[in-house]
């Protein structure tokens, strides 16, 4: 109704201008609950940030994996998202001289986007979009001692299935993405392994803008099978789910067998690089 009123009002009688106006006002309907749930304050910031910035930050990174001697501390590697992004509660996992949840992972397909794009991947990564309004891992941490996997994650508008809360598959999703990711780091190379079973129990609801912590261990290998452990909690320690897993570690994921696809690690002494920050 509202619509129609504005455009004869404007005498805007053509289709498309009325889909426009549609369009428009359900995108800003859109980025009002967002804005209402506390949701889109980092990506405002990134909205707001100087292009040079962002690429003076990838040039860092690809200047620390051409020479490996280069310091790159975790709290200021990523493009997108690092410790004054992150509530207080969890900005001691960026804490250099601790490390209290392991290295910064920097995989160059979460950090450069155009890279991502020319590299042959057909979309944005579900999980790890930068500018992703449903769920998101925005860092990862490694822990190769124990290893134990640890993720910041955000639950935004997209991920809403009951008023106000998301859906339980956005829980599910997140522990998807760690049981496959966890067989990477552990492994010799990126997309060394695939998640097979995912077994989840939901305990709580999440509420739009949540930002909680994801911490997942692997318990025991048996040959090519990795079970996993983790957990998904709030502040206040509410644990809001569960999940036992298993994964395969090695698989072959892909048969293009190029430079991207025969990627592996970098010993970087702060962050955790894939060698595909050394490639065009």
């Amino acid at each position: 109704m509202a619509i129609s009123k504005v455009a004869a009002a404007a005498s805007l009688t053509t289709l498309a201008l009325v889909e426009g106006l549609r369009a428009s006002m359900v995108h800003i309907q859109h980025r009002k609950l967002a804005s209402q749930a506390g949701w889109m304050t980092s990506n405002e910031k990134k909205e707001a940030e100087p292009a040079k910035l962002a690429t003076e930050k990838l040039a860092t990174i690809q200047n620390a994996a051409a020479n490996l001697n280069m310091r790159l501390p975790a709290s200021t590697s990523g493009v997108h998202f690092n410790v004054t992004d992150a509530p207080a509660w969890l900005r001691p996992l960026f804490d250099d001289a601790t490390r209290p949840a392991g290295k910064r992972i920097l995989m160059r397909e979460w950090e450069d986007i155009h890279w991502r794009q020319r590299s042959g991947w057909r979309g944005v990564d579900l999980i790890h979009d930068p500018q992703g309004q449903g769920v998101q891992v925005l860092a990862y941490f490694w822990d190769s001692k124990v290893n134990v996997l640890t993720g910041i994650t955000r639950f935004g508008p997209a991920a809403e299935s009951h008023r106000g809360l998301c859906h339980g598959g956005s829980m599910t999703s997140l522990m998807d993405d760690l049981c496959g990711h966890i067989t990477f780091f552990h492994g010799p190379s990126p997309w060394c392994g695939a998640t097979v079973q995912v077994d989840c129990t939901l305990a709580k609801p999440v509420k739009v803008g949540d930002v909680l912590k994801l911490s997942g261990t692997i318990d025991r290998v048996e040959g090519k099978k990795v079970f996993i452990s983790a957990t998904l909690s709030a502040e206040d320690g509410t644990v809001h789910a569960t999940m036992s897993g298993l994964s395969i570690s090695p698989v072959v994921m892909s048969n293009i067998n190029d430079a991207v696809d025969n990627r592996e690690w970098l010993a970087h002494p702060d962050v955790i690089l894939d060698s595909g920050w050394l490639l065009p």
